[in-house]
This record gives structure tokens, sequence and C-alpha cells, in this order.
């Protein structure tokens, strides 16, 4: 989803808002100084990442700014929607800016969190098997080639799969350069291509998410339907968007057909949009970022379900094989000693 760490000042293709968005926006931004203010005090007992949120919205509030402007940043829109209706009261109740400021915050890092518990998840079964995968070097660098001699000076007949183990570790004393090649090339690409299409997946669900919570603040603020739509739904945003606003937007919005994603209907967006009022819309299309946001976390611990057991299970059984055929020998040897 959208961080809302895009600039203010960013152009898009969007029609100027109503004169009564504008005329909300405004009021809010006549105290921008003090939301400035109390978005760089909230930086001081946060994680770094949300320091680093917190201090680029202040600074966005504090440098020249239009309401217009304002409404095509969607972390500022759902900064400022619970503060429209109070704007005129606003220097006397500055608890209103805070709690907002702390809203956004806490919105920030949760969605921030949920990012990082799919690295952080990842990371340990990576970890786990970069190691086994170095005790498997282990065994056929160090502990083969020793029952090799040994097998050798018995003349013992080895049965298939411990000649095959031994042939391995052979060729890997002597090409080992050439397997470390061939690991750099392909298994890293590989790692490298398989996470980049796990995130890819999660960062589409989050564009639907980040482009719901615009649009429910946009209507807060009393943009009607197609200029909430086309703020929202910017190209230079939203790109995958662009063919749905083009062909909807002549639509009302009970007429609203989905928009796809991966091929399947947005059911949920079409329902939320179909709603009467912007305020039934605004409810809905929150509840529709939060399954989308939920969904996307389900889904990445899903597949951290059973990558680390696939990945134990692989590793775990190449140990046990090399084990087994090297000690596989070792029964008619002790039988002929005995």
């Amino acid at each position: 989803m959208s961080d809302g760490t895009q600039p203010i000042n960013q152009s898009s293709e969007t029609s100027p808002p109503p004169p009564a968005a504008v005329s909300q926006v405004d009021d809010v931004l006549r105290h921008h100084c003090e939301i400035a203010a109390a978005l760089r005090r909230a930086t001081a007992d946060v994680p770094r990442a949300s320091q680093r949120f917190l201090t680029d919205l202040a600074n966005r509030f504090e440098a020249h700014r239009t309401p217009q402007q304002v409404l095509a940043d969607p972390a500022a829109v759902h900064l400022l929607a619970p503060l429209a209706p109070h704007a005129a009261a606003l220097p006397d109740q500055p608890h209103r800016i805070e709690a907002a400021v702390m809203n956004a915050e806490q919105r920030f890092r949760q969605h921030a969190s949920q990012r990082r518990g799919f690295s952080i998840g990842l990371t340990y079964p990576l970890v786990v098997v970069v190691g086994l995968v170095v005790l498997v070097l282990f065994y056929l660098t160090y502990i083969v080639p020793m029952f090799d001699q040994m097998y050798t000076e018995f003349e013992v007949e080895l049965p298939a799969p411990t000649r095959l183990v031994i042939l391995l570790s052979r060729w890997l004393l002597a090409w080992g350069w050439l397997i470390l090649a061939v690991i750099l090339a392909v298994v890293v690409p590989l790692v490298a291509v398989t996470i980049g299409w796990l995130r890819r997946r999660s960062a589409r669900r989050e564009a639907v998410a980040g482009w719901a919570t615009h649009l429910a603040g946009l209507f807060r603020l009393d943009v009607p339907y197609p200029e909430a739509l086309r703020i929202a739904s910017s190209p230079s945003r939203l790109s995958w968007l662009r063919a749905f606003v083009q062909t909807q937007l002549a639509s009302s919005p009970q007429d609203f057909a989905a928009p796809t994603l991966g091929g399947r209907p947005l059911a949920m967006v079409s329902y939320a949009l179909s709603q009467p009022t912007p305020a039934e819309r605004s409810e809905w299309l929150d509840e529709v970022a939060e399954m989308y946001l939920e969904r996307g976390h389900y889904r990445r611990g899903a597949y951290l379900a059973w990558m680390a057991p696939a990945m134990f299970c692989l590793t775990g059984a190449t140990i046990g094989l090399i084990v087994i055929s090297i000690f596989m020998p070792l029964v008619s040897l002790i039988s002929g000693l005995a």
C-alpha cells in the first residue's frame, strides 16, 4: 500500500475539486503550522521509520501548498479528513490535531510492520537452509573422503548410492569453484525472483488498499464521486487503474463495474462504491482497505508456513541420504571382519 509519502506538490491529471471540498481543506490549512508542529512532536517516541514518515509529512505541511495538491496526497487526506468538520475550533482544541497525528502514525506503523513481517519471517528459514547447505558441503568435502580412503584400503564392494556420493565428493573436491559458480548463477537469482514475485503479489493488494483509503478520505471531505475517482486513480500513481477510470467515470455509482486484480473482479470495491451516500462509501472503503491488507498479511504467512518446512525437509533428506549411503558398506565390512 502507498505509505502516503508521495509529495503533496506532485502534479496529477485530475479535474479541479469542487468549491466545497476546497473550502474545507483551505480552512484546515490555515492551521498548517500547528499541524506541522504536532507532527514533529510526535517523532519523539516512535520508531525510526515512523520518524521519517512524520518528518516528511511535517515538511510538506510547512511548505507552500494548495488544497488541490493536498487532496492528491493520500497521507494528507487521511490526516485532514477528521479535522475538517472542526476546522474553526482547532485553535481551541489542539487535542484533535494530536489525535489525528497519532492515528496517522499508528496506521503507518501497522502497515509497515506487516510488510516487514514477511522479510523477517523469510530470514529464519533462509539462514537455516544456508547452514544446512554448509553442513552438506562439510560432509562431502571432509567426512566422505575419509570413508572413501577407508573403503579403498579394505577393498569393500560399494553399493550404488555410496558410489554416487563418493563420486560427488571427488567431483566437488576437484571442481568446487564450478559448484560455487553454479550456485551464484542459478540458485541466488531463483531465490531473488521468487521473493520478488511474492512481493509483487502483495504490492497489488496494497495498491487496492491505498486507493480505497484515499477514496474514503476524499468522500469524507465532500469530494463528489467523479472528482474523487479521478484524484485517487491518477495514472501517475496507479497505472493499472487507467483503463478503469476511463471507462467508469461516465457511469453512476450504482452501475459501477468492479476493476480486476489478477483477473478476478474486486467485488467488495464494487459494493462499497455502490453505496448511496458518501458516508457509507467511506465506511465500506475503509473496510475494503483493511480486508485487503489483512488478506496480504495472511497470504504471506501462508507462504512462510509451507516454505520453511519444505526447505527443512529437502535439506534434511539430502543430509540423511548422504549419511545412509556412507554407512551402508560398513554392514558388509563388519560382517567380513567377523
